[in-house]
């Protein structure tokens, strides 16, 4: 079965495809907007009394979310990909009030942790079955042109809110902010996902491909496609990894005593570390496939790990030192997503679009699943039993071996569609054993 890349017929005509493009990077600036707003949710589980356990179970529950796209998918013949869409953006707003409300109370202890954890989780999961029609309305839209450029002009848009609105967010917070200091940042995501939802109305579609099998079959048939299932494989391991880590950075940075609003600007450095290399990285990807920019990015993302082996314990040297951490992960993490895009769209037919999609994020949410509950229990215990393990702090070694783990992922990433041969790593390989095979 040919990619969605290969596929020529029924394009978009070329002034709707540029009518959807912008109105697809508009409707992602104000789904940053409710990033910044929402990003950080886990200081306010954190003030809530939030435990590492608490804390792995939310990123888990977060990325069991897309399970919930068999719903959308069963929705998205019948109602359209924008307008299922547009129907997710709005009733998240539900859940978001109530979550305003919770913060307008006030209170703390378990009770209110697991009332937060589950409000925001419905918030996702919400968000999420409208979602089933996002890839497929992008995938639309860039069907016929330059995957690598439309991603670097829109993620180069994102990124630009991204720094900004972190600086903000801090300043707004302060550094130990109370619950009832989160209400207007709900109620930002709130209205940020309200205009999202009347951009929306805009967006021009391809006809949905007709389907005569049950859902289950085409299902089925999408996991025939060998391209896809190596992809599943690819993005059920790199979630695994990355939701055993990245969600416990702020556990171990509050707990050394970095206040909330330098954690909030984190996030603008990383973002910033994220745009400088968007255009490389979208001319990477569009001149030589998927594997060359998976290649760059991800084993250096595993080798970052060996930075919490110096973790300074406390003081400006923390400061300084997670700066650079989030420097160096933001700029590779910004070629790793224009990589894994990529190699997502040439991944999943275009006739089974909406499918191969919700696949992708069903492999991806039971990798997160288990890497949250695994990690929140992990790093729980190694929290509760801080001790140095080989000289250095249980916690920040737990780290550094998860991290490394991210060189398994890269294996599994060479096994991706993609101009293997093209690529600068393998010339670069080639030349090296050219170099030996005399010996």
């Amino acid at each position: 079965m040919e990619s969605a890349l290969e596929d020529k017929e029924g394009l978009l005509p070329e002034a709707e495809r540029r009518q959807g493009q912008a109105a697809l990077i508009n409707v992602a600036v104000f789904d940053s907007v409710k990033n910044a707003a929402i990003g950080p949710f886990m200081l306010f589980l954190l003030g809530l009394g939030a435990t590492p356990f608490q804390i792995g179970a939310q990123a888990a529950l977060v990325q069991m979310a897309p399970l919930w796209q068999f719903t959308g998918l069963q929705l998205l013949p019948r109602v359209g990909k924008a307008r299922l869409h547009m129907i997710g953006r709005l009733g998240s707003v539900v859940p978001l009030a109530a979550l305003a409300a919770v913060a307008a109370v006030g209170g703390s202890g378990p009770g209110v942790v697991w009332l937060a954890i589950g409000l925001n989780s419905l918030r996702v999961v919400i968000l999420t079955i409208g979602a089933t029609g996002w890839w497929p309305l992008l995938q639309d839209a860039t069907a016929g042109g330059a995957v690598g450029a439309f991603f670097a002009r829109l993620r180069t848009r994102l990124r630009a809110f991204d720094i900004v609105l972190p600086v903000f967010a801090g300043w707004y917070l302060g550094r130990h902010p109370s619950s009832q200091r989160f209400i207007a940042l709900f109620v930002a995501a709130m209205a940020a996902m309200s205009v999202a939802a009347w951009l929306l109305r805009i967006v021009p579609e391809r006809p949905a491909v007709p389907q005569d099998n049950g859902l289950l079959m085409r299902l089925g048939d999408a996991l025939g496609v060998g391209s896809l299932r190596r992809f599943l494989a690819f993005i059920s391991a790199r979630t695994f990894v990355a939701t055993l880590s990245t969600p416990f950075w702020v556990v171990l940075l509050t707990a050394n005593g970095v206040p909330a609003n330098a954690i909030v600007w984190f996030g603008a450095v990383a973002a910033f570390g994220n745009v400088c290399g968007l255009q490389r990285w979208g001319r990477l990807v569009d001149d030589h496939g998927s594997r060359a920019a998976l290649a760059i990015t991800i084993i250096p993302e595993g080798l970052l790990g060996l930075a919490f082996l110096a973790f300074p314990g406390q003081g400006s040297l923390l400061v300084w030192w997670a700066i650079g951490f989030y420097l160096l992960w933001g700029v590779f993490e910004g070629g790793y997503l224009m990589g894994q895009t990529r190699a997502m769209l040439d991944a999943v037919p275009t006739a089974i679009q909406a499918e191969g999609f919700a696949l992708v994020n069903y492999a991806s949410g039971l990798g997160g699943m288990a890497g949250g509950f695994l990690g929140g229990i992990l790093f729980q215990q190694a929290t509760a039993h801080s001790q140095h393990v080989l000289g250095f702090d249980s916690r920040t070694f737990y780290l550094t071996g998860v991290h490394l783990c991210f060189l398994l992922v890269w294996l599994l990433s060479t096994r991706l569609s993609g101009h293997a041969e093209q690529t600068p790593a393998r010339r670069l390989v080639k030349k090296a054993l050219d170099r030996v095979k005399p010996w």
